[in-house]
């Protein structure tokens, strides 16, 4: 397992772009070692004096296992968020026919456990400050498994049960992508306005996609109030990264 190490496909992409790093935010991958990880929190959260972005993917055990909720007592003591990148799906892709079917599940799947374990573990209850994004796997299934989750955590004593995900979004702390979905008007309309980013797959999206194009046809929705589309693709994120 390699230690953890600032994101050079970022860094280099924003020098590409003619542009530097924003020293507000710090990016980190592969962190399966949690002193490390809990290290590089603080070293950056130190040198940047804001919150950073703690990506946590290909790691062995779901991210609501006790070993790592260190990470998140952390991040939420210094006020970071927490970004979940999960692509362990691809251990799996022998199950798959045709590359385009991995593709379409890769990100969305495992983005899936990931929450339901987080969301059962309860490592949230006690962390207000705390902000976690599931990020690049859309939307469109986090009102579904929701209502299943809260289903199933009232079934569970009161004071054993963890804090439900409606109550973390009450709390917004919790964050989703989205973009030119076509479910994006239910999701604002189960979910609210206040948890969705619109993303761009920063530091993979200049290589085939028109980004302006997709803004202007983000604004241009129908299905969408103004307001509703301002939060998505501009104040949700920067109170998501605290910028």
């Amino acid at each position: 397992m390699r230690s953890p190490v600032p994101n050079p496909a970022i860094e280099r992409h924003t020098r590409m772009l003619g542009g530097r790093t924003n020293q507000r935010q710090q990016f980190l991958n592969n962190v399966p070692q949690v002193d490390v990880a809990l290290h590089q929190l603080r070293r950056f959260a130190a040198d940047a004096q804001k919150p950073l972005q703690l990506a946590l993917h290909q790691l062995q055990l779901p991210l609501g296992h006790k070993q790592y909720w260190p990470v998140y007592q952390e991040a939420d003591r210094l006020g970071c968020a927490l970004s979940i990148h999960s692509c362990n799906s691809l251990r799996d892709n022998d199950r798959y026919l045709q590359p385009n079917e991995a593709a379409t599940l890769t990100h969305v799947m495992p983005q899936m456990r990931q929450f339901t374990n987080i969301m059962f573990s309860g490592v949230l209850n006690k962390l207000k400050k705390l902000r976690v994004g599931f990020l690049e796997a859309g939307c469109g299934w986090v009102p579904f498994l929701m209502s299943k989750i809260e289903e199933r955590l009232e079934r569970v004593d009161p004071k054993e049960r963890p804090v439900l995900p409606s109550e973390l979004l009450a709390r917004k702390q919790l964050f989703f992508q989205c973009g030119e979905e076509v479910t994006t008007k239910r999701d604002v309309e189960l979910l609210g306005d206040n948890c969705l980013l619109w993303a761009s797959d920063f530091p993979h999206e200049a290589t085939r996609t028109d980004m302006r194009q997709l803004v202007k046809e983000h604004f241009a929705r129908k299905d969408l109030s103004r307001k509703a589309k301002k939060k998505i693709i501009y104040d949700n994120a920067k109170r998501f990264y605290a910028l």
